[in-house]
Parts: C-alpha cells; structure tokens; sequence
C-alpha cells in the first residue's frame, strides 16, 4: 500500500494527518468517536459505565464524614470525574480513557471496601467458597 500512487499523493499533501483520522474515524471528540467505532450499544454500555462509576464514587464521598475521607479516596474520586467529564467535553479518546479508569476504580474499590471493614470490624472479608 505504501507505493499506491493515492497514498503517495495524499502523504505528500498537507492534509495527510486530517485524512487518517477522517479514515481511521478517530475524531477525538467523545461521543462520535465512540458512536462510530461502537454503535448505539457500544455508545450506550460506555454511558451506564461512566454513570455508574460516578455514582459509585461520590455516594461513597457524600456519605462519609469530611474527617472520615482518606486522601486516596478524595484523588480517586476527583480523577474518575476528571477523565469522565473530559472525555465528552473535551479530548474524547477511548483509548486514552478506558485503563486509567478502570485503574482509578479498583483503587477507590478498595479504598472503600478497606473503610468499610474499619468502621465494622465485625464484617470480614468473606473466604472464598470451597468447591
């Protein structure tokens, strides 16, 4: 492909890099960018993703005391809204959203589960069951 005399002509022009991403449809700007490469299913899984990962994070936020909040809560928290609100409003890379927050959810998972079994020690992680 590299020496078809289309792709030559297009490298050489100033429009080289506009053409990839119109080609390659990474648009960078959130909401299209999912919609074409996933759909209407894909676009709407990202949206209860994103939703519930708020969800998740700020219900545990608000019912906490402000002493009670540990900092890597109050930094995960911050960051999954950061990335999730820039994604629609302003960079829009899939790509570029989905490891950091899958990493910021398992951090403040287990920011939260660790906050839980200090308020009530009687609680205990559950062995797993035996097969």
């Amino acid at each position: 492909r590299a020496s078809d005399i289309g792709t030559l002509r297009m490298e050489g022009s100033g429009d080289s890099q506009a053409k990839s991403y119109i080609i390659a449809r990474d648009h960078h700007v959130g909401w299209v960018a999912l919609h074409h490469v996933t759909g209407w299913v894909g676009l709407g899984a990202f949206l209860l993703l994103c939703l519930g990962s708020l969800f998740y994070v700020w219900r545990h936020v608000l019912q906490s005391h402000l002493g009670d909040i540990p900092p890597e809560q109050v930094w995960a928290t911050a960051l999954i809204t950061q990335i999730i609100f820039s994604f629609f409003a302003v960079f829009g890379a899939i790509h570029i959203i989905i490891p950091p927050l899958f990493v910021y959810l398992a951090i403040s998972h287990q920011s939260f589960r660790a906050q839980s079994l200090d308020r009530n020690p009687r609680v205990q992680a559950r062995p797993p069951p035996e097969v």
